[in-house]
């Protein structure tokens, strides 16, 4: 059985730009593709799984970056490969880089323009979304970096979808009512909604913008979930960076 790497047909017309959402499914399979984080006791062999899924598509280890995610508003500019520490959103304009965002229910946001060969990854989970990493970090990419809205495409890979994503009331009512849902005692928030109306604020274009309706919480066979499995739950990577040609 091959890996199931999902793509975004969007970002997949791009010659030389490589992205990806991995699941649980490859093989071998002994370990349902859990890349981990670095919470994980065992780091020896969190570190045999991520390798694995690098070597599958030809990228090395050395060529990567991973951030240590704290839901927040921290993003970065990279131009090197390593780890960076307290961040949630990493951008860079260097080929041969590849930016890693680690998920189980929180949105991973890709982006890339083409005009200018500047590709990003954003962690946005509830409290991020709620505090606008999103916008902060495009704000940033185009006063700094001169990102182009309108050759900028967004791919939100598979995250907790708006009917599964539920929380109480002190949660809920960080969002505009719009984005909420009652449910009994609890609330059902958009998140994905919310981050797709973020970008169109800033000016991006919808018709530029995928998001993936596969939800990471319902379907246990195909996504780690952390919301359904606590701290039995595995980790996915998304990941995205211009090919060194």
């Amino acid at each position: 059985m091959k890996p199931l790497i999902l793509k975004s047909f969007l970002l997949s017309k791009f010659h030389g730009l490589f992205h990806g959402v991995s699941t649980k499914i490859a093989n071998p399979n002994e370990f349902n593709f859990d890349l981990g984080n670095f919470n994980h006791l065992n780091l020896e062999k969190n570190l045999e799984h991520r390798k694995f899924f690098f070597n599958l598509f030809g990228i090395d280890y050395k060529s990567v970056v991973l951030q240590r995610q704290i839901h927040s508003t921290i993003y970065t500019f990279v131009d090197s490969p390593g780890i960076v520490d307290g961040n949630d959103a990493i951008v860079t304009n260097r080929r041969g880089l590849y930016l890693v965002v680690t998920i189980a229910d929180c949105i991973p946001i890709l982006f890339y323009d083409y005009k200018n060969q500047i590709v990003g990854a954003i962690h946005a989970g509830w409290r991020g979304t709620a505090d606008q990493i999103l916008i902060k970090t495009m704000d940033y990419a185009i006063q700094s970096l001169k990102i182009d809205v309108k050759t900028t495409y967004f791919y939100f890979g598979p995250s907790i979808c708006k009917d599964c994503f539920e929380v109480d009331e002190d949660v809920a009512v960080k969002f505009e009512s719009k984005y909420v849902r009652k449910k009994g005692k609890k609330f059902l928030v958009n998140l994905p909604r919310i981050n797709l109306d973020y970008l169109t604020q800033c000016g991006f274009d919808k018709e530029k913008i995928q998001i993936s309706r596969l939800c990471t919480y319902e379907m246990k066979n195909l996504f780690h979930s952390y919301r359904r499995d606590k701290q039995n739950s595995g980790r996915m990577f998304a990941i995205i960076g211009i090919k060194d040609e």
